[in-house]
């Protein structure tokens, strides 16, 4: 083999490893964005606030101080979420509580232990 084939076959297998640590990245950078901003990222062709909502918080980390300008829609979102929870709690709490003061057997019950 020839030095300048060898040359040639390092920079293909080179570019070929570099574009997959690039796509890898890619994935691993649309995933956290969706993950934190609530959109998962599933295509190119998506609306432009939701472009908006990626590119802001990626420059916030290309900052030099990246603890200030968070979207306050972050904690909007998961000021909502804990709510929707704890009331599908506090529901399903007041629901066994009132069949705890009902105290109705039904008219199923289980299995004899064996």
């Amino acid at each position: 083999m020839k030095a300048v084939r060898f040359d040639e076959i390092v920079v293909a297998r080179a570019n070929e490893r570099v574009q997959q640590k690039i796509l890898a990245f890619k994935i691993a950078i649309k995933k956290a964005c969706g993950d934190l901003v609530g959109y998962p990222y599933n295509s190119y062709a998506l609306n432009e606030k939701l472009h908006k909502n990626y590119r802001g918080v990626l420059a916030i980390m290309l900052n030099d101080n990246i603890s200030v300008g968070w979207p306050s829609t972050l904690w909007d979102m998961e000021r909502e979420k804990v709510s929707t929870e704890l009331l599908n709690i506090m529901d399903e709490m007041q629901k066994a509580l009132l069949a705890a003061d009902r105290g109705e057997p039904g008219e199923n019950v289980p299995s004899e232990p064996v």
